[in-house]
């Protein structure tokens, strides 16, 4: 499987490039459009909020427990907060919300893994032109046994003047590195 996120293009509407070129300014068609946008994501705000209020929660949400939300209190834990404290705010409040993200979606999912043995590790990055192929372990253990769980995969970073321009997330590093026509 393979997950394609790509990156707002900054000539679309709002985007830096269209604002530079435009002032700011709406046509008539882009004011139709953006209107019709809003609309459409207030709808779904609405319906997703009437579902929430009805109680129907997303399959597995249900079973959730909140406990799987709290920090560990270990050692560990500790010394990840105190690397952290010396990157930027946006990188930390990332890196936090990201932890959540997956804790939730792994509760969801039903996966009972330590949140102590979970770590990514970097085990090569290629760069070939303005894509860079990052080749990624990730290990955890599933809580109160010695099974570890053991993923490996990889990332396509495009780059475009300085920027993430898109990221592709892939399965296998063989598809990743097919993907950049490079051999396994």
């Amino acid at each position: 499987m393979t997950i394609r996120a790509n990156f707002p293009d900054p000539e679309r509407l709002g985007g830096l490039g269209w604002a530079r070129r435009t002032g700011g300014r709406l046509t008539s068609r882009e004011r139709v459009r953006l209107l019709a946008a809003i609309a459409l994501g207030q709808w779904e705000n609405v319906l997703g909020r009437a579902k929430l209020a009805l109680g129907r929660l997303p399959a597995g949400a249900a079973n959730v427990d909140l406990e799987t939300f709290t920090v560990p209190d270990s050692q560990l834990a500790w010394e990840a907060e105190q690397a952290c404290a010396e990157q930027p705010a946006a990188l930390v409040g990332h890196s936090y919300r990201t932890w959540l993200f997956g804790r939730a979606l792994a509760a969801v999912d039903g996966a009972n893994l330590d949140p102590e043995t979970y770590r990514v590790t970097v085990d090569d990055a290629i760069e070939m032109g303005d894509r860079v192929v990052v080749l990624v372990r990730a290990f955890a253990t599933i809580a109160g046994s010695d099974t570890e769980v053991n993923v490996i995969a990889a990332t396509v970073y495009t780059v475009h003047d300085g920027q993430i321009t898109c990221i592709e997330f892939y399965d296998t590093r063989a598809e990743a590195l097919k993907a950049v026509e490079l051999e396994d």
